[in-house]
């Protein structure tokens, strides 16, 4: 194991602080993702959605807020599992640290296709702009696309973490064998979706696999750093 500048009390103060972070993207995470768009969506036709989405113009913006949120606590969370990582194997966690990066960039970058979508609900109904319902559909696509194409980076940056966390013995061993079964699985499910003509088969699949393992392994780790920190007699302080 290579050294570090941190001492065993400020690396537990520092995993708790980045599981704590990392739980409050999960929490963000089911707003956004399944309350606000998911509830929006489930209208089906665009002009459908659009009114949905019209109706309910303050909470569809309290998930664009959430959505923020989740973007800075991300940034967070890559460096904090950086510098707890770092001991492990500083190259692997440098890119771990990129790869996490990268996915959180990608994540921002989808989130403009939803800012463009108030400016076309108008006050009122029959007030909005010309083809907006076509419009906001297709930004929804076009995020969802985007968010899904930011996964890939995301699997990665899991499995280089996993790997570095089997290597850590001041954290089980065991949620690094989960991380990278759940970056696997984010990766094969993308791949799946931009692939295949008909994706539904395998995707029927990953997603499941994806959001079992990933639940299991990302709120695992996250709640062990959170109440445990770090095993102090095993970093090397």
């Amino acid at each position: 194991m290579n050294r570090t500048d941190l001492t065993a009390d400020q690396a537990a103060r520092l995993a708790r602080v980045t599981g704590l972070a990392y739980l409050g993207i999960a929490a963000f995470a089911i707003f956004a993702n399944f309350i606000v768009l998911g509830g929006f969506t489930a209208a089906g036709d665009p002009d459908a959605v659009f009114a949905a989405i019209r109706e309910g113009e303050q909470m569809f913006r309290f998930g664009l807020g959430a959505f923020l949120v989740m973007l800075v606590l991300d940034a967070v969370v890559a460096f904090g599992l950086y510098l707890l990582l770092r001991p492990a194997g500083p190259a692997l966690a440098l890119f771990a640290f990129i790869t996490h990066l990268i996915y959180t960039s990608m994540h921002g970058a989808g989130m403009i296709e939803l800012a463009r979508i108030p400016p076309l609900l108008g006050s009122l109904p029959g007030d909005e702009a010309p083809g907006a319902a076509a419009a906001v559909m297709a930004y929804l696509r076009a995020h969802s696309a985007s968010f899904m194409i930011s996964l890939t980076f995301f699997g990665v940056h899991l499995v280089a973490a996993g790997l570095l966390v089997m290597r850590a013995a001041w954290w089980p061993s065991a949620f690094g064998v989960l991380l990278i079964a759940a970056g696997v699985g984010y990766v094969v499910d993308t791949f799946a979706y931009l692939l295949l003509a008909d994706p539904k088969p395998v995707r029927a699949f990953t997603e499941t696999f994806v959001i079992i393992v990933a639940l299991i392994a990302e709120l695992g780790f996250a709640l062990w750093m959170l109440v445990m920190g770090v095993r102090r007699t095993a970093w090397p302080a």
